[in-house]
């Protein structure tokens, strides 16, 4: 027994997306992290991973990780790829797409060379305690097809969700409305 430090040899979360493995280390005094996580294969059609975009996006993620740094300010990194990677039964590439994420000093970047669709590549700051806000740019030259995906159904879904949002965060809380009035007749009297 080892007072100052616990050490698993074999820990796994398990969901039904599939399975993640680790082992490693934290020591006691000061939190100091040094773990190895693996996946096999994650299934991105399953829940946890369909809160991502509600499930129509499919693939199978596989990838290795270290995470270091201490349990107050984590630091990790990724490398993996997926497999069968399609978005609304559209299959997005013909080849695995790379992963590639750190996270460090509270901020995360990531790439993923999604093949010949082009190349995701962004990230930004990360609070534990409160929502983030994450900037990804996608580059390509073969985006196309996705106007196929964007059908009348689709996008009065995302008016939809926009509009279910505003009445979230502006029309049911007190005083929502009040800071659009009070910019407007700023606006207006700095205008006039």
């Amino acid at each position: 027994f080892d007072s100052e430090r616990v050490q698993f040899e074999r820990a796994s979360l398990t969901s039904e997306a599939g399975e993640i493995a680790g082992a490693g280390s934290v020591t006691l005094a000061d939190g100091a992290l040094d773990l190895e996580l693996v996946s096999a294969g994650l299934d991105l059609a399953r829940p946890p991973l369909t809160i991502l975009d509600g499930g129509r996006l499919a693939g199978r993620l596989t990838f290795r990780a270290r995470v270091g740094g201490t349990l107050e300010a984590p630091a990790g990194s990724l490398e993996g790829r997926v497999e069968e990677l399609a978005l609304g039964g559209e299959s997005l590439a013909s080849r695995p797409a790379a992963i590639e994420i750190e996270f460090t000093s509270g901020r995360l970047e990531a790439v993923a060379d999604l093949g010949e669709l082009g190349r995701l590549s962004g990230g930004g700051p990360i609070a534990t305690d409160a929502p983030s806000r994450l900037s990804f740019r996608l580059e390509s030259d073969r985006l196309g097809w996705l106007l196929d995906l964007l059908t009348e159904k689709s996008l009065q879904n995302q008016r939809d969700v926009v509009r279910n949002e505003r009445r979230q965060r502006y029309d049911n809380v007190p005083y929502g409305k009040e800071r659009f009035t009070a910019i407007y007749h700023l606006l207006s009297t700095a205008s006039g």
